[in-house]
Order: structure tokens, then sequence, then C-alpha cells
């Protein structure tokens, strides 16, 4: 391989990685932004487990249903 033909190989070969590293950086904005997503749906969803608990706690340990809330 002349110096010429190892040059032009470096040049093509920078240009190929250079191309993957940016479409690696598209990918790790998706999957970032996808985390979030899910994390401010699982924030949702203890917000609301948070509320109903306040709202219906839960009864007695060790009692039946029955006895702490009465019959139905």
């Amino acid at each position: 391989m002349t110096s010429a033909e190892y040059q032009r190989l470096v040049e093509f070969l920078g240009r190929q990685f250079t191309e993957v590293d940016r479409r690696f950086d598209v990918v790790d904005r998706r999957v970032i932004e996808l985390r979030d997503d899910v994390l401010a749906h699982f924030d949702e969803i203890y917000r609301r487990f948070e509320r109903l608990t306040r709202r219906h706690p839960q009864p007695p340990r060790g009692r039946d249903h029955s006895e702490s809330w009465g019959a139905i």
C-alpha cells in the first residue's frame, strides 16, 4: 500500500467513524428522552398511589377486613 493509498484509507475511515459517532449521539438522545418519559410516568403513578393511600388507609394488620371495616 502506497502512502497516498494509506492516506485515502485513513480519511475514508475517519469519515466513517464520524458518521458512526453521529448516529450514536442520535441514539443516546432518543434513549435519554425515552428514559425521561418513562420516569415521568412512574412519578405520576407514585403520586396516584400516594393519593389513594391517603384517601383509603390500609386496615390494621392481623385483623380480618370485615372486622376493621364493618359488614359490607
